[in-house]
């Protein structure tokens, strides 16, 4: 008897670890990017979202052809939206001097977009990729202050954004989940 209730407390305390514990999935979105999500995403609708919030670029080809999808747990949200430039676009200018485009003006436009403050920033160019990621301090839905976490990659072809928004608005708590978000895989095409 005692045996079975030292294994039952065993099975009890070793549960919730294991439940917490998700096997993240890889999930090809188009034929350039794969991203980890802790479950499967669910496709949101850009043109209606677009239509509902009356924005002036709903009608727009490059609204009618992006794609979002989107994953909530415990620990956070996590948004992707695809953005396809209308034609492939060579990357203009060197490496360096589109960092500091960035750096000087492709940030702050974002940030201020999003009405946040800018926390910490990185940027890396090459010649197929620019990415980008944030930390800024943004209003959340309810009003209140918090952190969120955005990663920008940059092909010739589309661009795709990568939110990771805390469920506990400090961005101290799932720093090993956004890793593995913003760990994606992308396969540069259209050079």
């Amino acid at each position: 008897m005692n045996y079975c209730y030292a294994l039952l407390c065993c099975l009890l305390l070793h549960w919730p670890a294991t439940a917490q514990q998700r096997v993240w999935q890889a999930y090809p979105i188009d034929q350039q990017l794969t991203v980890r999500f802790p479950a499967p995403p669910q496709q949101l609708d850009v043109s209606a979202t677009m239509a509902a919030n009356n924005s002036p670029s709903r009608d727009s080809l490059r609204v009618q052809t992006s794609q979002a999808f989107r994953v909530e747990d415990a620990t956070a949200n996590y948004i992707l939206v695809s953005i396809p430039l209308l034609t492939a676009q060579p990357h203009i200018g060197t490496t360096s001097e589109r960092e500091a485009y960035y750096k000087s003006r492709g940030i702050p436009l974002m940030v201020a977009q999003l009405h946040g403050e800018l926390l910490e920033q990185t940027v890396s160019t090459t010649p197929e990729l620019d990415s980008f990621t944030v930390k800024l301090r943004t209003l959340t839905v309810d009003g209140s202050s918090g952190v969120k976490y955005v990663r920008v990659l940059t092909t010739n072809t589309r661009i795709y954004q990568l939110y990771f928004i805390p469920k506990d608005k400090t961005g101290e708590i799932g720093t090993a989940q956004r890793t593995q978000f913003f760990d994606a895989s992308i396969l540069v095409r259209g050079k």
